[in-house]
């Protein structure tokens, strides 16, 4: 049991102060006095049912038992009024406060919906004369994930094992009926997020007896995915919501995450060897990158910006994606040419390796600067990272090239940075097909380093070191305290990295 403490120095202003032990509190004799309300910490984040155990002393049971609970993934989301007006366009419906009446005699109570959360407020209603106490408090949890390795241990101190340690917790409370992206908010199954988690998954569980069961997840999700094409055009959604038995409900359909499917096709083919799964879903692999390449301008080889899509990259503010949004063009047609030559569907794609020359010249000559090296974007010229691990993983930049673009990104205080884990997994990822070690290393130790030395113990769909309160919602309460793409795809187990390099 703790108490919310205004504290400075904390993240987000707020600390934990221990006010019992919760055995303490369930031995007390004065509960049936109510209403009573107290604050339960549960020591890192947990999704699952919140149950309470009861123990009645004597009947009649003279009035409902009304117990309102509030949830909360951080101290500063506990303390945020859920009636506040949500900003960013979310729904306040997101927040998870809820409230359960009980009409008679029993001794346990369930929440019916699940739940994200590390902290529970409670605040109960009971009967006038009958005695009664709450002899127990549990989180029943939930995941599809079969049980980790036994041994998950970090790579060379403790803030490795640590990071080891939150990155398999933030990857189990994601893994539910798909890979959700957040099991908090949006619950749901996005493209660009099951591309990370997957990569996460068959590193963490291969050569174990989990392996299949987790595998399946990614096969469900793809399957799911190509379920869901547009029936005017073949686009595969960027997000969708499983409605077993029927079809799944789908939309937003993201340009970059849609061209990106081919890629996560042919990493499930490289980790599990299903190529009849890959070979069903070859077409709607190959059909995402025609769509893509549609996007590239005849004239001038360039990606250019229709307007008709949702372009992401990152939540960085003010970040022109030209540039990264031809590098995401160029890598997925490679991957997918790839996925088909390991499938024998040879001549469906022989005209990509001669096109993507074409894109990546273009490419170099349009916006490498031969001054300093770097790729810009848009008209004024902006340097970003989205941009250099773009052109650095599509091969515009050139490989011999790429570790010292990779190294001075790195260290360049004055470029247009990260705006979260989802591009700095995307560095992780280009580090790592270069051999980098040494660098992805340290960023991992810096960047999801730095969330655990600030209290995470699930890692956050946002973080900001100079910023606290950052969120692309206007509301850092909106903001998913366990997301799916926050899962860094190289940190240290057992004295290696997961993840893969290609």
């Amino acid at each position: 049991m703790v108490r919310p403490v205004r504290d400075g120095a904390a993240w987000q202003g707020w600390r934990a102060q221990t006010v019992c032990a919760a055995e303490e509190f369930f031995a007390r004799e004065d509960l049936d006095r109510t209403p009573w309300n107290a604050v339960f910490d549960f020591g890192s984040e947990v999704v699952g049912r919140l149950e309470l155990s009861l123990a009645p002393d004597g009947f009649p049971w003279d009035a409902p038992l009304r117990v309102e609970a509030k949830f909360a993934e951080s101290l500063y989301e506990l303390r945020r009024a859920c009636d506040a007006t949500p900003d960013g366009g979310l729904s306040r419906a997101w927040l998870q406060d809820f409230v359960v009446v009980v009409d008679g005699p029993v001794t346990r109570v369930r929440f019916p919906r699940r739940a994200a959360f590390r902290y529970v407020r409670l605040r109960v209603w009971g009967m006038v004369r009958a005695r009664w106490r709450l002899a127990g408090l549990f989180c029943v949890t939930e995941t599809s994930a079969p049980p980790p390795p036994a041994a998950i241990r970090g790579g060379e101190n403790a803030l490795d094992a640590e990071i080891a340690s939150v990155s398999v917790r933030t990857l189990l409370w994601c893994m539910q009926d798909v890979f959700e992206d957040g099991p908090k908010r949006d619950r749901r199954l996005w493209l660009g997020d099951l591309r990370l988690q997957a990569l996460s998954a068959y590193s963490l569980w291969r050569g174990t007896a989990g392996f299949s069961a987790a595998a399946a997840l990614v096969r469900r999700c793809l399957l799911l995915f190509a379920s869901a094409a547009r029936d005017e055009d073949g686009a595969v959604p960027g997000c969708l919501y499983p409605r077993d038995p029927d079809p799944p409900e789908a939309g937003n359909f993201l340009f970059d995450y849609q061209a990106l499917f081919g890629d996560v096709l042919l990493d499930y083919l490289d980790a599990t060897g299903d190529a009849s799964t890959a070979r069903d879903l070859f077409p709607a692999a190959l059909r995402q990158t025609r769509l893509a390449l549609a996007e590239i301008d005849p004239a001038t080889g360039l990606f250019r910006d229709s307007g008709k899509h949702w372009l992401f990259l990152d939540w960085k503010d003010g970040l022109d994606k030209t540039c990264g949004e031809h590098g995401v063009v160029v890598y997925s047609a490679l991957r997918t040419r790839e996925l088909a030559l390991r499938l024998g569907f040879h001549r469906e794609t022989s005209d990509l390796p001669a096109r993507m020359a074409k894109l990546r010249r273009a490419a170099r000559a349009a916006w490498r600067d031969p001054a300093n090296g770097y790729f810009v974007s848009g008209p004024d010229l902006q340097v970003s990272w989205a941009s250099q691990i773009w052109a650095v993983l599509s091969g515009i930049c050139p490989a011999r090239q790429a570790p010292s673009l990779l190294r001075r990104t790195l260290t360049d205080r004055v470029i247009v940075g990260t705006g979260g884990p989802y591009l700095c997994n995307q560095m992780l990822l280009a580090l790592m097909r270069f051999g980098m070690a040494r660098e992805a290393l340290s960023l991992v130790r810096s960047f999801w380093g730095g969330m655990v030395e600030r209290g995470a113990t699930t890692f956050w769909e946002v973080f900001d070191p100079q910023d606290p309160f950052r969120s692309p919602y206007g509301n850092p309460a909106m903001n998913s305290g366990c997301h799916a793409w926050s899962v860094p795809v190289w940190f240290p187990r057992k004295g290696r990295c997961l993840g893969r390099r290609r």
